[in-house]
C-alpha cells in the first residue's frame, strides 16, 4: 500500500491548528441537536394541549420572540383576561423589531379570547413545566448565536473560509463543518477522494458472480452529508484559488504502473 502511494494523511488538530474550529463545530452541533428535539417536544405536546392556536405565528425556530411571547403568556386565558391595549403593552417589547407589530398583537389578543386551549391555572404545575421548557429552548438559542458569532470572528480571515462563503448553499456554519472536519483541503488531490471522505462515494455489493446495485456508501465522515451536491463545487474553488493543479497526484491505478510492479487498485490489478 505504501509503494503504489494508497496512504491518507493524518492531521493532529493540535498540529494543523484545527482543534478551536473542531470544538465550535461540535458544540454547535450538539446544541442545534437539543434545540431541535426540544422544538419538537414543544410543538407536538405542550402548543397543542395549552395553546393550539400559538402555531400559525410560529415562522422560525432560529427567532426567540415567539418563545419569549410564550414564556410571557403560557396560556391564551392569561391574554383575554386583560384588556387589548394592556396585552398589546405588555408584549410590545417581548415581540420584537416587526414591520407592524400592532398587526401582530391585535391578531393574537383575537385568537387568544376563542382559544379552545386547556384552562390550566397560571400557578398550576403545568404552567410551571411549560415555563420551563421555553426557558430552556431560549437558553440553547442564545447559545447558538454566540457561538455562531465566535465561528465568524474565528475564521474571517481566512482564506480558505472566504472561498467558501463563495459557494452558494455554504452559509458560516457550514464552512465551518467543513474545515473543522477536513482540516487542510488541499489534502484532497482530487474531488473523488473528498467525495470518499464525506461518505459520498459509490459502493457497489459484488460476490462471485452477484453484483449488487451501486449506492452511496456512507462510510465516510457523516458531518459532510450535509454538502451534498457542493462537493465538486468545493474541490474547484481550492484549486481555482491558487492551488497548483499541476500538483494533483495520478490515480493510484497509475502509480502502481509507473512502479511496474503491476499493482493497481481497481478491477484487473495485477494482470499483465
Amino acid at each position: 500500500m505504501l509503494q503504489i502511494g494508497a496512504v491518507q494523511i493524518f492531521q493532529d488538530p493540535m498540529v494543523a491548528g484545527t482543534n478551536d474550529i473542531q470544538e465550535l463545530s461540535k458544540t454547535h452541533d450538539a446544541v442545534s441537536r437539543s434545540k431541535t428535539k426540544l422544538w419538537h417536544r414543544i410543538l407536538t405536546h405542550y402548543l397543542p394541549l395549552y395553546v393550539p392556536e400559538a402555531d400559525r405565528f410560529h415562522r422560525s425556530s432560529r427567532t426567540d420572540w415567539f418563545l419569549a411571547c410564550l414564556e410571557m403568556f403560557p396560556s391564551p386565558h392569561r391574554i383575554s383576561a386583560m384588556t387589548k391595549e394592556e396585552s398589546t403593552k405588555a408584549a410590545w417589547e417581548v415581540v420584537g423589531r416587526k414591520i407592524e407589530k400592532s398587526l401582530l398583537l391585535s391578531d393574537i389578543y383575537e385568537t387568544a379570547k376563542v382559544s379552545t386551549g386547556l384552562p390550566v391555572s397560571p400557578d398550576s404545575d403545568a404552567i410551571r413545566m411549560v415555563r420551563m421548557m421555553q426557558a430552556e429552548g431560549r437558553s440553547l438559542i442564545r447559545q447558538r448565536n454566540v457561538i455562531e458569532d465566535r465561528a465568524v470572528e474565528l475564521l474571517a480571515e481566512r482564506h480558505d473560509y472566504q472561498l467558501l462563503r463563495t459557494i452558494p448553499g455554504i452559509g458560516p456554519i457550514n464552512a465551518l463543518t467543513i474545515l473543522a472536519e477536513t482540516g487542510d483541503l488541499r489534502r484532497f488531490h482530487h474531488q473523488r477522494q473528498f467525495l470518499k471522505f464525506c461518505g459520498m462515494d459509490l459502493a457497489t455489493v459484488q460476490s462471485g458472480m452477484f453484483r449488487g446495485r451501486s449506492k452511496i456508501s456512507k462510510y465516510g465522515t457523516m458531518s459532510c452529508c450535509r454538502f451534498r451536491g457542493h462537493e465538486d463545487k468545493i474541490v474547484t474553488h481550492e484549486l481555482e484559488s491558487g492551488y497548483d493543479e499541476t500538483e494533483v497526484q495520478p490515480r493510484v491505478q497509475d502509480r502502481g504502473r509507473e512502479a511496474g510492479d503491476g499493482s493497481g487498485c481497481g478491477r484487473g490489478a495485477g494482470r499483465p
